[in-house]
Formats: structure tokens, C-alpha cells, sequence
């Protein structure tokens, strides 16, 4: 049986019904299946199926915890006499075209199709996984999907339902749908703020929960009923099938025949079931994705193509401008009158501003410029059309990155200098420079200036003729020596810098800065993406990179770097992998001891940025356990996730003062286990 696994890491795998019932991976990611196309379905054979038959075979083949006789039960209790026609969804003829009419259901809303399934197959998923908690959603809404999740959870066995709603951003009718929902188990909840505020707090209320375990002796688990499960995406996978069927069924096509379908924004769920239908064999050909005229499509673009719907996007809110380039104010000059050359020093200066356009002079922080050379031409080998003509595309790429920094913010004012690289496109047209900023308030700011042109040669630089200065390089730890063990996939550490500045273009032919393995060119590697500037250090810089699986043994590692001035500097290290490698941890500290309330405990490790499994337990003087907590996540760098204990023991109640051990067992991709003990003193309230 195939399973899912998440979009953030396929290691972390579970069944159809675990995913229903979770909503998140672990991780945070979305629940996807690792082939779509592998599944086994003959699409041909659904188009003369009625509409829940054909629900019964698609939902089956997607959700492969439930069999077919299963899923005919659920698919026919939650559809039955629910919508206005027997087809849910039919397909209406409009002039040459057809619309897909998704609100026949029982609120009005296209979401009623997943969401009349969605509470079936959690009430099943929950009996299937031997789950005895009480399954509580919470849902952040814009207006549709609370009314609809409402009405398809109402008086489900074993659930329950609350909804957040952003006070008076939602129609008067939206808000009355939900308001005078009937159930014994639905509840709303209005928030003073917008949708972003409800969204935000609900996740909050995840990430709480889950922290503090507040609900693990309660017999209560967390769910959503939004678009991430994949409970609710599943069902909207149908009616791409339905709909086909019924334009074969009317002629308006022949089976085979591609068909273009354009799809609202919406959170792009919708679009995504379009997707998995293609995925399954449909012949889908485009799939259009229709927006009003906002601003947020990019960005919303740009987050369905990282491939994870969990994701939020966080747009910063305040807005940078550059006022000066070499002592020039753009205010006052033509864009094609400054001219970047290269060899140049560039002194770069601006300010954060808030949207009325007034200087912020509290923001205090880093600014991270990043440097563009002029655009270039691209084209397409060629698409193939209907009549097998071959048609090139053209378009325009800015993926040259000259220079990338990172300096301070001061009362609202940033400056950085930087020295252009040799390696430019020489256009003689428009650079780019992508500006973000954030300060010790949480506060971001982002902007771009395109107001002057790269191109040209300086010749009255000072000649430099040395390369790089390689400071420092290891594996894993700064603890590292020439030759030390490590495990299958370490992370390169290196220390550059060079008063021209580092060449990370990756114009320049063999100019790449790159590792290479045993002196292997198919093991080279181009890491220009991996460095990091030092803050307000031009020319110094990290580089952290995380090298590909190794066998074990003996190996060899060689490191080049290149500066802008054509100039090279190479220096090599020899390690032995050893598979399992028992992690080290270098120590293991509370934030605060004693402590009163909550505590905090920290490890620092030898695992850098890796997923680490940390169990945790509390013991009193005597040796017995009296709390424990298992918990796998991302470090940062070489510091785990915190871990917190409110002071209670197991059954909830508070310990009392004193002193007690705490243990922790970690292990990183099934290696062996490493501990470490320490004590903390409970102080009174």
C-alpha cells in the first residue's frame, strides 16, 4: 500500500487515515503521495460511471486505507440527498465553452464537496487508527469555508468544531450562515482583525498546543479542516473527472481529447485537486489560475512553486528605498546617466520607510542587498502545439547575482559598499538591487531599485593579484581535525574573505566556487548559493553546505574559491564516514535555574541543521521518572529546539521545590544513541 509522506521531508511517512487525522505532518508539511501517476486507475473506465461511483473509485485509489466498499458507504452518506442534483456538480454549456456549477451544495459553497466528505473519512480514519480522542477542529475562515465545515461537521460522532471568523470581514449574509448554524458540536468565534490575524492565532493555538502538550492527557487531538488535509483535497479531484465524463457524454469531446481548465485562486486547493487529476491521467491540458486584479499573485504564485501549501507567507510590511549611489540622489539624476562598472567600488544608501512614505527612525536592525546584473534574453527549444508545430519561447532571466551583503539598519538608514566583479553581462543596461531589512522588534521591511545601468570596464583600480584567504574549514563541528570520523551527511563549514570581494556570479567559466569529493568531477559541486556575508564585513563570508550521501570509508575533500578579481584559492581535508555515527552533545543547559514556572532546556550538538529525535525525562532524587517527552525536529545549526516542562509530573499536578535530573537521549537518522544529565532546582511560585 502505498503511503504519504511529507512535502518538507519524505522521510516522514503515514497512512491514508493518519493523514486525514493529523491534517500536518509532524513537520509542518502537507501530505502528498510520492507518485501520483503510479496510482492504479483506469480513468477511461470511470467516464460511464455515475457521479458516486466514480467518487467511490478515485477517493479509493487516493485514500488506499479505505477499500472500495469502505469508501461506497462513505461517499453515499455524505452525498445523498445533500445536494440539489444526484451529479453534485453539473456541467453547463456557456456559448464554446462549459462551466462547472459547484454550488449546488448545502451552504452554496464549491467547499461543500470536500467538506460534506471531509468529517466522513475523519470519523472513519479515526476508528481505522484505534484513535479514542475526541478529534477538535479549529478552522480560520474568510467567509465560505466556516459555514460549509460547520454544516459538514455537525452532531459527527466524536468531533468538534470552532471556527474563527475576522469581525466585519465577511459578508453580512457569511456571517449569518455561521452564526445560525445548528449542532451540538459547532461553535464561532469572531476576532477583532483580518483574516491573517484568525489564520495567525490559529496556528498559534497548533504550535501551543504541541508545545505544551496541553491536550495530551485530556483524550483530545487538534485537526483542520482547511485545505492542507488532504481529506478535504481528495474529494475535489472528482468533479475534474466528472466533469470531463459529462462533456464526453455530450460530444463536445472525444475521450482522449485535453481540456483547459481555468480555476479561481482561492488558496489554489482547488487547482492543486486539478493537478493530482492530471497526475492520475486525465487528460488535462492547461490549468488556468484566475485572479482579480491584486497584488498578492505573485507572491502566491511563487508559494504554491516551492511545493508546499503548509507554508505562510510572511510579506514584510514597511518598505526600503535606495535615496544614493555613489553620492548621487536618484532624485536627481536619469537612470541611464549611473553607470556601474565593473572593478567599481559601489557605496549604496537608503532608508526604511512606512507605506505614507515617512522614514521610520526607530527601525533598527540588518539589511540583506542583493545585486543583479542586467537581464538576458532566453529561448525555448520549442513547445509542441495541436499540429506538431514547434513554437520557441522567449523570455527575460535576471539570474546573475553580483553581489550579496549584509550590513546595518541605524534609526531607519542603511549603507553598504561593495566592489563590482569583473564577470558581468556588459549590456549597458538596467542592474537590480532586491532589498529586505528586519529589526530587533520583529518588524520587516522589503524593497528594489532597478534606477541605473551595469556595464563598462574601471581601470584605475588598484591591481589585485592574490586569491581568498581560506580561514578556516571543517566538518560539523569547529571541533574537527584532518582525518576525524563523521557521519554520511556532513555539513562543510568554511570561513572566506578578500578585500575585492568574493565571486559568486557564476558567469565567469570555472569561476564557481565549489567542493569537490575524492577528486571525482561528477562529485563537484557549485556552492555559490550557500554563502553567507558577514555583517558589515564586505569580502567575508560562511559557507554552510550539507554534503550529498557518502559511503563509508575513507574520503577527501577539496574546497576553491574564486574573488572578483579572477583570482583563486583551493585547500583540501581528508575524513572517514562511518554510517550510524553516534552524535555528540557538547552540553545541555536549562535558560534559567531555579526556576518557577516554566523551564526551557537547550542542547547544543555536533549536528548542525539536521532532523534530531530528543527524548526528554525529568527524574525526582530516587531515580523515578516523573515526566517525559519525546519530540523530533529541526535544529538550529547546533542548537536543538527547545523543550519545556511546565513542573508538573505525569498526572498534572505541580512537583514540588527541590532539585531534580534531566536526561536527554538523542539520535539523528537512526544513529546510535547519545545522553547527556544535568539538574535544575525547582523554586517556589
Amino acid at each position: 500500500m502505498m503511503e504519504y509522506q511529507s512535502t518538507r521531508n519524505p522521510d516522514l511517512h503515514a497512512t491514508a487515515a493518519q493523514a486525514v487525522l493529523q491534517g500536518l505532518a509532524p513537520d509542518g508539511g502537507l501530505y502528498t503521495m510520492p507518485s501520483l501517476s503510479e496510482i492504479e486507475l483506469d480513468w477511461q473506465a470511470l467516464l460511464p460511471l455515475d457521479t458516486l461511483s466514480m467518487a467511490r473509485e478515485i477517493l479509493a485509489a487516493l485514500l488506499p486505507s479505505f477499500t472500495k466498499e469502505e469508501m461506497d458507504g462513505l461517499v453515499r452518506a455524505a452525498y445523498t440527498d445533500k445536494f440539489e442534483t444526484p451529479d453534485l456538480t453539473p456541467t453547463v454549456p456557456v456559448g464554446d465553452d462549459a462551466v462547472l456549477e459547484l454550488f449546488r451544495g448545502p451552504t452554496s459553497a464549491f467547499k461543500d464537496v470536500a467538506l460534506s466528505m471531509l468529517p466522513r473519512l475523519m470519523t472513519a480514519a479515526r476508528e481505522k487508527c484505534g484513535v479514542e480522542d475526541e478529534i477538535l477542529i479549529l478552522t480560520a475562515t474568510s467567509g465560505d469555508t466556516g459555514k460549509a465545515a460547520m454544516a459538514g461537521f455537525q452532531d459527527v460522532p466524536g468531533t468538534k468544531i470552532i471556527v474563527f471568523y475576522p469581525y466585519g470581514g465577511v459578508s453580512a449574509v457569511q456571517q449569518r450562515q455561521m452564526e445560525t448554524q445548528q449542532g451540538r458540536n459547532v461553535c464561532v468565534c469572531a476576532v477583532r482583525g483580518n483574516f491573517d490575524d484568525a489564520q495567525t492565532g490559529v496556528k498559534e493555538i497548533f504550535a501551543a498546543v504541541e508545545r505544551q502538550k496541553l491536550l495530551e492527557r485530556k483524550g483530545v487531538r487538534l485537526s483542520s479542516a482547511n485545505s492542507i488535509n488532504i481529506g478535504r483535497l481528495a474529494p475535489q479531484v472528482v468533479y475534474y473527472f466528472r466533469s470531463y465524463a459529462e462533456l464526453c457524454r455530450t460530444g463536445r469531446i472525444q475521450a482522449g481529447d485535453k481540456v483547459d481548465f481555468a480555476v479561481p485562486t482561492g488558496n489554489f486547493g482547488d487547482i492543486l485537486a486539478g493537478w493530482f487529476a492530471k497526475c492520475m491521467g486525465l487528460p488535462v491540458g492547461r490549468l488556468v489560475c484566475a485572479s482579480n486584479a491584486n497584488d498578492v499573485l505573485m507572491n502566491k504564485l511563487n508559494y504554491i512553486l516551492l511545493g508546499d501549501p503548509a507554508l505562510r507567507l510572511n510579506c514584510p510590511s514597511y518598505k526600503m528605498a535606495v535615496t544614493e549611489i555613489n553620492d548621487t540622489l536618484l532624485s536627481e539624476v536619469e537612470a541611464d546617466s549611473l553607470l556601474l562598472k565593473a572593478r567599481s567600488w559601489v557605496t549604496v544608501k537608503g532608508e526604511i520607510r512606512s507605506h505614507d512614505d515617512a522614514k521610520l527612525p526607530d527601525f533598527n536592525g540588518l539589511v540583506y542587498p542583493r545585486l543583479y546584473d542586467s537581464e538576458r534574453e532566453v529561448v525555448t527549444g520549442g513547445n509542441g502545439n495541436d499540429n506538431g508545430a514547434i513554437i520557441p519561447y522567449t523570455f527575460y532571466s535576471r539570474d546573475n547575482l553580483l553581489y550579496t551583503g549584509r550590513d546595518s539598519v541605524r534609526n531607519g538608514e542603511f549603507e553598504f559598499t561593495f566592489k563590482m566583479p569583473r564577470e558581468l553581462n556588459y549590456s549597458n543596461e538596467s542592474g537590480l538591487f532586491n532589498l529586505y531589512a528586519c529589526d530587533d522588534r520583529g518588524r520587516e521591511a522589503q524593497g528594489m531599485n532597478d534606477h541605473f545601468i551595469v556595464g563598462g570596464m574601471d581601470n584605475e583600480v588598484e591591481e589585485d593579484v592574490d586569491g581568498p584567504q581560506i580561514q578556516y574549514m571543517y566538518l560539523n563541528s569547529s571541533d574537527f581535525e584532518d582525518g576525524d570520523k563523521v557521519n554520511e551527511t556532513p555539513l562543510f563549514i568554511a570561513r572566506v574573505e578578500d578585500p575585492s570581494g568574493i565571486n559568486i556570479s557564476g558567469i565567469g567559466l570555472g569561476h564557481d566556487m565549489t567542493v569537490c569529493i575524492d577528486d571525482d568531477p561528477k562529485q563537484e559541486y557549485v556552492v555559490n548559493s550557500y554563502f553567507t556575508p558577514v555583517a558589515g564585513e564586505f569580502g567575508s563570508g560562511d559557507v554552510y553546505y550539507e554534503l550529498p550521501t557518502l559511503s563509508d570509508g575513507k574520503h577527501s575533500l577539496l574546497f576553491t574559491v574564486w574573488d572578483t578579481e579572477g583570482n583563486s584559492s583551493s585547500r583540501s581535508m581528508r575524513f572517514t564516514v562511518k554510517n550510524g555515527l553516534k552524535p555528540q552533545i557538547y552540553s545541555l543547559y536549562p535558560e534559567k535555574s531555579p526556576v518557577s514556572d516554566v523551564a526551557r532546556f537547550y542542547l547544543r550538538h555536533d549536528r548542525p541543521d539536521m532532523l534530531m529525535t530528543i527524548k526528554f525525562s525529568i527524574f525526582d532524587w530516587s531515580g523515578r521518572e516523573i515526566w517525559s517527552v519525546e519530540q523530533t525536529a529541526m535544529s538550529d545549526m547546533w542548537l536543538s529546539s527547545p523543550i519545556e516542562w511546565n513542573l508538573t509530573d505525569k498526572a498534572g499536578r505541580r512537583v514540588q521545590n527541590g532539585i531534580y535530573l534531566y536526561r536527554a537521549i538523542i539520535s539523528v537518522n537512526g544513529s546510535s544513541e547519545a545522553t547527556k544529565t544535568q539538574k535544575i532546582m525547582v523554586a517556589p511560585q
